[in-house]
């Protein structure tokens, strides 16, 4: 019994206590030899040991996660410029169709410009119709000094500047576009365009079809 005492009380040395006589664990007096039983506090402490374990373990599946999860890439970056590439080709060959298909097409699409808030991709479309009835009247759009900020993997801003040219409405300004990516391609949500208050009141694509943009 007072090696079952000794087991218990000296933390410091072995778990086990062994019969010189035997070599066998000595008797506790409960069937359970001393060499067998494992102290309360030591099994408390293998748990917390587990459980620690187990949280820094989750800690880092969700930093490996979060590297591997979706984001805003370099190319989204370039795919974007490329829509907006796409657009000032088409405006400059008149194409008011290929230019408006670098909007989201829905009654989600928002134009600003000035002090007037427009919606709707049909709505934009049919004041452009009807404003560029002729496409050689609609000059020459740039762009320049673009700045694309991923917002989320599927959201990103786009700041710019226009300048359109050949054109009685030839101005100048900067724009700001939200895109979205919606089935695989990027869509411009929301156009704001501002003109240069030396320029025409009506910008290029006009503010107020939605120029800018104007988007590109």
């Amino acid at each position: 019994m007072a090696r079952c005492m000794a087991h218990w009380t000296d933390r410091p040395r072995s778990r086990s206590t062994v019969d010189p006589a035997s070599g066998r664990g000595a008797d506790c007096g409960d069937g359970v030899t001393a060499s067998t039983r494992i102290p309360r506090r030591g099994r408390l402490r293998g748990v917390a040991g587990l459980a620690m374990g187990a949280v820094l373990t989750g800690l880092l599946a969700l930093q490996s996660g979060g590297c591997g999860a979706p984001q805003f890439s370099d190319a989204d970056a370039v795919a974007i410029e490329g829509v907006l590439t796409q657009q000032r080709e088409a405006w400059n060959v008149g194409d008011i169709d290929a230019f408006m298909a670098a909007y989201l097409a829905g009654p989600e699409l928002v134009f600003t410009s000035g002090a007037a808030v427009r919606r709707g991709h049909a709505q934009a479309l049919a004041r452009y119709r009807a404003k560029y009835v002729d496409g050689g009247t609609m000059g020459q759009l740039q762009f320049s000094d673009l700045e694309v900020t991923g917002l989320s993997p599927d959201a990103a801003v786009v700041l710019g500047r226009w300048a359109l040219t050949q054109t009685e409405q030839a101005g100048d300004g900067v724009f700001t576009l939200v895109f979205v990516r919606r089935n695989g391609g990027w869509k411009i949500l929301h156009d704001h365009t501002s003109v240069t208050p030396e320029g025409p009141e009506d910008p290029p694509p006009s503010a107020e079809d939605p120029p800018r943009s104007d988007s590109q």
